[in-house]
């Protein structure tokens, strides 16, 4: 109804727009106009129209509930009717279904449904017995159960004081795992990328966590690998697996979080040479939109660490989910 500016003087003087509605003390002016212009019939403010209630009259009153009533009955003896004639058609059909010629097509419906079953059921172990999966599969398909717990994963101890997702960023911790060397640790890399170790060594110089790891870089080096005392990881995805199990935001004997850390991780595997692709971005982006974090929990995890090493790569603007959660990984980093 009115506009004002939003930094306006304290003596200001507010002119109300012209509206639909009619008063004498606004606009008087302004409405004749409109009046004159406009087709409608309106009336001028001054005329006054009578309008007079209609008397109640008892006759009338009574003939119409009268044929309420008549109208009511004859609606139930027509469903009544109808109702009957339903209940007939049922017990009809009952008794043709108890003849031998219905008892044979139950029969066969009956074995047609055991081999339908039979059919679904080798299918399935089929799919279950498969061991080598694509990458579009991997892009396509992504099932989380956050139902179970995982044994690995330590819980904050300050989640009464508030909720989880409201508190600042944090990386998630799992237990001490068995037999996990962390010390004189040696990683060979190709010269020609190693940006995500860079930022692995951040995170670990800003969060405080321990990383004895020494680096070399050359040209003749293809893959990268990692061995210490006798272990040796060779591949994108086992060298990472190592180093995150080394600060403790990857387990390898979690049964929740670390595999749905594994999916993401071999889907940007699977495309770490060249650009990462449209779809790959978009998966990233459905699945912040449920989730803060992509191992699922309310902390950030290796997953989170590597996916943000190819989003700086990346030049184009994505979502506003991956947005919001790049700035949040970056408190962990920088």
């Amino acid at each position: 109804m009115y506009t004002l500016k939003p930094s306006f003087p304290l003596d200001f003087s507010v002119k109300p727009a012209p509206v639909m509605y009619t008063l004498p003390s606004y606009h008087e002016e302004e409405i004749a106009i409109l009046n004159t212009n406009s087709n409608t019939n309106s009336l001028p403010s001054n005329v006054t129209v009578d309008y007079e209630i209609p008397e109640f009259i008892e006759n009338e009153f009574i003939q119409k509930q009268a044929k309420l009533i008549k109208d009511i009955c004859a609606l139930k003896k027509n469903f009544d009717q109808l109702s009957s004639k339903f209940a007939s058609k049922k017990s009809e059909n009952i008794v043709s279904k108890e003849t031998p010629n219905s008892k044979k097509n139950e029969k066969q419906e009956k074995e047609e449904k055991k081999e339908k079953k039979e059919k679904k059921e080798k299918k399935e172990k089929g799919l279950s017995g498969d061991k080598d999966v694509s990458a579009k599969s991997i892009c396509k398909v992504f099932e989380y159960d956050t139902s179970a717990k995982d044994s690995a994963y330590i819980q904050k101890t300050d989640l009464k004081a508030s909720n989880p997702y409201c508190l600042p960023p944090s990386l998630i911790k799992f237990k001490e795992q068995k037999n996990l060397p962390k010390k004189n640790i040696t990683v060979e890399l190709p010269a020609s990328d190693s940006s995500w170790f860079d930022i692995l060594v951040a995170t670990a110089k800003k969060n405080n966590l321990p990383f004895d790891v020494k680096m070399t870089k050359s040209d003749k080096i293809t893959f990268p690998k990692v061995s210490c005392e006798g272990i040796v990881a060779e591949g994108l995805v086992p060298v990472w697996k190592f180093l995150g199990s080394v600060l403790g935001i990857y387990s390898y004997e979690s049964n929740v979080f670390s595999n749905t850390i594994d999916k993401f991780l071999n889907l940007f595997a699977s495309q770490y040479n060249g650009q990462i692709s449209d779809d790959t971005w978009r998966t990233i982006g459905i699945h912040l939109g449920t989730y803060d974090t992509l191992s699922v929990s309310s902390e950030y995890s290796l997953a989170d660490i590597i996916v943000y090493g190819e989003f700086l790569k990346n030049n184009k603007v994505q979502s506003n989910n991956i947005e919001i959660w790049a700035n949040r990984v970056k408190t962990l980093i920088q």
